[in-house]
């Protein structure tokens, strides 16, 4: 009897193993982060969250990103824009704030 392969489409929608294992606080400190693989950090897909961010700013100010996730077609970001806070995310391209 032949063994039937799952389809793309059972693969793309069973569920995934995850090293999050029901955490929900994540704290990354130390040197910059510039990187995490795919289901290492929170999953905020669909969820309502809170991002704390503890910096230090230079006497004469700073700008940048603090922390990212997504890409071009999904995905949020904090940042220092002329020493102000800033929150921006994206669905789809659809709506940007």
């Amino acid at each position: 009897m032949r063994e039937e392969v799952p389809g793309a489409v059972t693969r793309m929608v069973s569920p995934r193993p995850s090293m999050n294992g029901g955490r929900n606080v994540y704290e990354f400190s130390g040197i910059p982060v510039t990187g995490l693989p795919r289901g290492t950090g929170p999953d905020l897909l669909n969820t309502s969250c809170t991002i704390t961010a503890d910096i230090e700013v230079p006497q004469g100010g700073a700008e940048g990103m603090i922390v990212t996730d997504g890409g071009r077609f999904g995905g949020y970001g904090l940042y220092l824009l002329k020493g102000e806070p800033m929150f921006v995310w994206n669905l789809l391209g659809l709506r940007q704030p």
